[in-house]
């Protein structure tokens, strides 16, 4: 739903509001991924080489 660039004001804020609810103590929505948990340490602290890998996955 988010990969799309035509966004309406409407759907963004219906989206908004859906992350903004709680609905379960298991989900904890994002409004940007983040992938710190599934990161291995070399991705997190490898420096300027291990950025340039994770920009380009």
């Amino acid at each position: 739903m988010l990969f799309r660039v035509e966004k309406r004001k409407k759907e963004l804020e219906d989206y908004l509001w859906e992350l903004a609810r709680v609905s379960d103590d298991r989900v904890r929505p994002a409004f940007w991924p983040t992938t710190h948990d599934i990161l291995t340490p070399y991705m997190q602290d490898g420096g300027l080489h291990a950025y340039a890998i994770r920009a380009v996955l």
